[in-house]
């Protein structure tokens, strides 16, 4: 890890590893904050960017298993304006054609990323992304600059790149499932968040902002390492982070502690309990974190994760992975901000990874490929 800070490719990184309940390894290399010369520390606040998206579909499957919906649902049940969605069918003379949608989308759809929504971040060339970059979902910070429910009305006027269950796109979905969460419990996401996830879970620096008292604990997000040095893409002093009245985002919105987070993975890894509270039920951590696709919608990703399927919210292993090392039935997730969170049940171990890299994973993966190597060696 601290070859990568030496080399100018990262400030910082943070890196835990914890094996049946214990923790084995704990690591905070570098800088939070190079100009103003802080030191990661145990407490630093990152950006999570996606990690958010496990976080989300974990609090809508607590609404699953209390009864308040299931996962068939069509969401125009709840969201009308999303149940007469056109589909892209193609070009015809330089021009989008559209066909009826076949079927409707259901909140399993969403929870697997086959909904046939899209995104704005530019994950291919599909036209359907470029009219979601064109609809403002998304500004260069990540940062949503609309309400949850401007969100469902800009959706509703936009095609689906795919018919509903035909393929793997990942999307907004998560951040229609934090509005979803919103109507049933009749709540804001971040008040039912706080109530029913982070105080049960002791995750005090988890929220959608950061607040005046913890500011000297949060950093710059940096760029990508490019030829040259580094540089600030965010800053740690004016970050739409730092804003009380930004409209939570399900699926990239929150902010997080190393400390906090691993609450969170050991929940998961504990099969829905905390220390003496349970969340969940095992039964239903189980369907969450195994694979929920077929064949026809793999692989999700090409190198390095050409064997990851898709469960309900998080990435699953389907096929063992040499070059990472990682054993099939291993699941979590990656944040574009440099975050990377792995529960492993076959080695009962869990990876957390924390760094301000703007869409740089590789510190990550090589982390977890070492620790893994160092526990079967």
């Amino acid at each position: 890890m601290q070859r990568y800070i030496d080399e100018g490719k990262i400030a910082g990184v943070s890196t835990l590893a914890i094996r049946l309940g214990e923790v084995i390894h704990s690591g905070y290399y570098g800088m939070l904050d190079i100009e103003a010369g802080k030191p990661l520390q145990p407490d630093s606040i990152f950006r999570i960017y996606s990690l958010t998206k496990p976080i989300t579909a974990f609090a809508l499957m607590m609404l699953i298993e209390e009864g308040n919906l299931k996962l068939d649902d069509p969401i125009s049940r709840y969201f009308p304006e999303l149940g007469q969605m056109k589909v892209y069918s193609g070009n015809l003379e330089g021009e989008p054609t559209f066909e009826e949608s076949e079927q409707e989308i259901t909140i399993w759809h969403l929870l697997t990323h086959t909904s046939g929504l899209a995104y704005s971040y530019g994950v291919d060339d599909h036209p359907v992304e470029k009219m979601y970059q064109g609809a403002g979902f998304v500004n260069d910070k990540a940062m949503w600059q609309m309400s949850l429910e401007e969100m469902i009305l800009t959706l509703a006027d936009l095609p689906l790149a795919t018919q509903p269950g035909v393929e793997w796109r990942y999307s907004l979905a998560n951040d229609v499932i934090g509005h979803l969460i919103q109507v049933v419990t009749d709540k804001p996401l971040e008040s039912f968040l706080q109530e029913s996830v982070f105080e049960p879970l002791e995750m005090a620096d988890t929220g959608f902002f950061v607040p005046d008292e913890k500011r000297e604990r949060f950093g710059p997000m940096y760029s990508t390492p490019q030829e040259g040095e580094i540089s600030v893409v965010d800053s740690g002093t004016d970050s739409p982070y730092l804003d009380p009245d930004v409209a939570p985002s399900g699926g990239a919105g929150l902010v997080s502690t190393m400390s906090d987070y691993s609450h969170f993975l050991t929940c998961l890894a504990n099969g829905g309990e905390w220390r003496d509270v349970r969340l969940l039920s095992r039964n239903t951590i189980r369907k969450m974190t195994s694979n929920q696709l077929t064949d026809k919608h793999l692989p999700i990703f090409s190198e390095p994760w050409s064997g990851l399927g898709y469960g309900l919210g998080v990435g699953v292993e389907v096929a063992h992975l040499p070059d990472q090392g990682l054993p099939a039935g291993t699941y979590g997730w990656q944040g574009g901000s440099g975050v990377s969170a792995w529960i492993s049940p076959k080695e009962s171990i869990s990876t957390l990874v924390m760094s301000q890299a703007m869409f740089y994973l590789e510190p990550a993966n090589a982390f977890q490929k070492l620790v893994y190597e160092a526990i079967r060696n």
